[in-house]
């Protein structure tokens, strides 16, 4: 669901509108899919939502095209609002203690005033219950007045997009204007994209009410502070942080590269492999060695080695199957590596339940099938206390978790945890994960550009954070405190259109101030690895 969000002031800053009924609800709309200036009429809705039963709006007015500029009275008596494609704005009568609308009438349509190429977009009121519309495409503000149904003024900006509206300053006796820009039409507007502030208009704003959401019920936060590398990659994955060594690890998959960043200098190290997709890196306990997933073989890596001399065949999982790659894995608490393939993929498909989740400890090192079938063998974590084993095969859509026998890696009681699906998430999978010092689960949701933390315990997502990319791959935690949060991304399949939207894609993220913090990841036990 797509929220549009009016423009409202709040001692310098722009918040979230609240609307002030009984039930505490905010009222949100939705608009059709859009293609350049092109919106689907008639596939979109105008939503309440309480702040107790965040998970089921309750739909005010449908079918609506592009649900826009929304207020009320200064008696909350009535609701304007904007569905932008009748040219309209309209009033509806307002119950402040339901929350319900009804008596739906027409204030003004901008087609009777020779506005046939803008649309209404952006609204706010003033102290004297005149509303103030920005026309989209026709470059103007307009002051109304909704008692007589006339519009009183217009104000002509050097920029035909735009788009919304709200009074500010210390007096609230500036009207801010927010705008758009069209890179086609750049050179004969320069100033689309601007803010402008009109002031002199003899009239002001009155204060916005906000909207009181318990964060503790839920919290859909974008990164507050984040960094990312000045570097792409195709598809960077399986980020691990070692904690005695203070450097972060990662895979560049598709070039077949394992990266190396070391914290304190920033300097930044590869070694190519060249023997297939490389999936997965992981510490080697008491060794500068590292564990790879190359194709569907493990191997020990030697940095300071070069050529084939470099890597060591350790196993070979999914034998038979010579389609299927090894995906993500980690170490367990007693230094077991637990690794999962992939089946044969084209494109952004793969191919269901042709893969499978092994275990491989010493002596012999052999691979051990704990789950199967699995498609897509992703996100592994244990449980604090190490009782627990969560678990994703993202096809499935689900966080699951096992009872986890420590001394003999024997899981059991398969339940699901988590489902995305429940949280509107129907195009994204779930992919890489991780665990925060409070037993919280981060997950990376692939074609969402989204990083959720979720409460095991609840089985509920309490966080969401946004990147501007879509193809989030997996999280880590890394930095001397573990309180850095690494997100690796992909472009991968993307077409030339997506990435100019999008040219982050494949950065590696730094996640800050998330309030929690990480805890030491678990190395492979392999004795006498450097001797292998």
């Amino acid at each position: 669901m797509t929220v549009w969000i009016g423009l409202c002031w709040h001692g310098g800053e722009f918040g979230v509108l609240y609307i002030p009924t009984y039930k505490e609800n905010i009222f949100v709309g939705t608009k059709g899919y859009q293609t350049h200036d092109d919106v689907l009429s008639d596939k979109a809705t105008l939503y309440s939502i309480d702040q107790n039963n965040f998970r089921n709006p309750v739909v005010q007015l449908r079918p609506v095209s592009i649900s826009n500029g929304l207020v009320w009275a200064l008696n909350n008596s009535v609701m304007y609002y904007i569905d932008s494609l009748t040219m309209k704005v309209e009033a509806f009568d307002f119950d402040v203690q339901q929350g319900d609308i009804s008596g739906r009438r027409t204030i003004i349509d901008i087609s009777d005033y020779g506005y046939e190429d803008a649309i209404p977009d952006g609204m706010t009121i003033d102290d004297q219950g005149h509303l103030w519309v920005a026309l989209m495409f026709g470059g103007t503000v307009l002051h109304v007045d909704p008692d007589t149904k006339e519009i009183i003024y217009s104000y002509k900006l050097p920029t035909s997009r735009v788009t919304s509206v709200a009074w500010g300053g210390p007096n609230l006796d500036e009207l801010f204007i927010t705008t758009g820009q069209d890179k086609v039409e750049l050179n004969a507007e320069p100033l689309q994209g601007a803010i402008f502030t009109i002031r002199g208009t003899g009239r002001r704003g009155v204060p916005p009410n906000y909207f009181r959401f318990d964060n503790k019920q839920f919290k859909d936060i974008s990164y507050n502070v984040f960094a990312y590398t000045n570097l792409t990659f195709t598809h960077a994955e399986s980020p691990v942080w070692d904690s005695e060594t203070n450097k972060l690890y990662w895979v560049d998959v598709l070039n077949q590269n394992v990266h190396e960043l070391d914290y304190f200098t920033w300097r930044h190290n590869y070694k190519h492999i060249g023997y297939g997709e490389v999936n997965v890196v992981v510490p080697v306990m008491n060794s500068n060695r590292l564990l790879v997933g190359v194709r569907a073989e493990l191997y020990l890596l030697d940095w300071s080695k070069s050529g084939d001399a470099a890597i060591r065949l350790l196993a070979a999982l999914d034998q038979g199957k010579p389609d299927n790659v090894v995906n993500e894995g980690k170490a367990d608490p007693m230094g077991r590596f637990w690794g999962g393939t992939k089946g044969p993929q084209r494109g952004d498909k793969v191919a269901h339940d042709e893969a499978a989740l092994y275990s491989l400890e010493g002596p012999w090192y052999s691979a051990r099938v704990k789950l199967k079938p699995v498609s897509i063998s992703n996100g592994l974590v244990w449980s604090l206390n190490d009782t627990i084993m969560y678990y994703i095969d993202s096809t499935t859509r689900k966080i699951e978790a096992f009872d986890f026998e420590v001394r003999t890696g024997h899981i059991s009681n398969r339940r699901t945890i988590l489902n995305i699906r429940d949280y509107g998430y129907d195009k994204a999978i779930p992919d890489g994960m991780t665990i925060d010092a409070d037993g919280l689960l981060w997950v990376a949701l692939m074609f969402d550009g989204s990083i959720i933390r979720i409460d095991p315990d609840s089985r509920t997502i309490v966080e969401k954070y946004k990147l501007p990319v879509s193809r989030t791959t997996s999280v880590t935690w890394a930095g001397p405190q573990l309180d850095h949060l690494i997100v690796t991304t992909s472009r991968r399949n993307i077409t030339p259109d997506e990435l100019a939207r999008e040219p982050l894609s494949g950065a590696i993220f730094i996640l800050q101030q998330t309030g929690t913090r990480g805890v030491p990841a678990y190395k492979f036990v392999f004795e006498n690895a450097d001797l292998y």
